[in-house]
């Protein structure tokens, strides 16, 4: 299949990923929310006249956040990425302190600075989700509000060369215990296009074969530690081991273009064994992709 080909049907097949435009009034949609958190704020009886006034700091602080990663004039300076644009510096707050001493947030936005239908997607992905991180926050300790719990979220480019960037998005929280969620956007600069697993193979062949080699590597690092992965003798009643991965399985590329499988926190082992990834080998992946070249370009 030729590059034109490739980049023809990579264009069709990812129309399905371009439907959530970037909002036209960022402003308003922000002064939305906040006006929300007020409301809510105020029909907190329950709260004494200082963690009220923890509410309204807290709804200062998501909204300045949020101003300031959506106005160009006060974001950081930004790193040029050919092709497709540059992923723009994020505003950092090194720690948030609100007035109740054990309860902090910090929530990080990542803006793409391109005129391109993929970082318009991703531009109103990355806004969302700040909003709902932070909403998540202030509803935890709307209903506990001497709860003892700790926030941070941010993004960091993994790879991002002239065909492919790699962002990746974790949220930390700390709250009795630790629990991490991380996820990744892969994005083709040169065909503007948000990648999928089903996106990449030709059938749903790549299945059986990324699970045959996740399962081989399983078995290997075993060896050294037994209780890395659930086992058919030890998993949980409620959670059976692995069998194979989804068919939208989390993944990315990464600076060498191989093709890395993403499992999160007790999805495939126990909590300790934190998200775990396994670096596909190029050469059992040729024939199955919609392109043979595709990873090697």
């Amino acid at each position: 299949m030729n590059k034109v080909t490739t980049k023809k049907l990579l264009g069709i097949l990812s129309l399905s990923y371009k439907k959530q435009p970037l909002p036209t009034d960022l402003a308003a949609e922000i002064s939305t929310c906040y006006t929300s958190a007020q409301k809510k704020v105020k029909h907190q009886q329950i709260l004494n006249t200082t963690k009220k006034t923890s509410f309204s700091l807290l709804g200062i602080f998501t909204l300045g956040v949020l101003l300031v990663n959506t106005v160009p004039a006060v974001a950081n300076a930004a790193a040029d990425v050919p092709g497709l644009g540059a992923l723009v510096s994020l505003v950092t707050f090194q720690k948030h302190e609100v007035a109740s001493p054990h309860q902090e947030v910090r929530i990080d936005r990542a803006q793409l600075k391109a005129k391109s239908s993929v970082a318009n997607e991703l531009n109103a992905k990355y806004l969302q989700a700040a909003q709902t991180e932070y909403q998540d926050f202030q509803q935890t300790i709307g209903e506990d509000p001497d709860a003892y719990i700790s926030v941070n979220s941010g993004y960091e480019k993994v790879t991002d060369d002239q065909r492919f960037l790699v962002i990746k998005h974790w949220v930390t929280e700390i709250q009795a215990s630790s629990s991490e969620k991380i996820s990744y956007d892969t994005v083709d600069k040169t065909n503007d296009a948000l990648l999928s697993l089903p996106l990449l193979f030709k059938n749903n062949d790549y299945i059986a074969a990324i699970s045959q080699e996740v399962k081989r590597q399983m078995a290997e690092n075993i060896k050294s530690d037994p209780h890395l992965y659930w086992t058919a003798e030890d998993h949980p009643a409620d959670t059976p081991p692995f069998s194979k991965i989804k068919e939208d399985q989390s993944f990315y590329i990464n600076q060498q273009h191989q093709l890395v499988v993403v499992f999160g926190e007790h999805e495939i082992g126990p909590y300790s064994t934190g998200t775990t990834e396994f670096t596909i080998p190029t050469d059992l992946l040729t024939d199955l992709l919609v392109d043979g070249d595709y990873l090697t370009r």
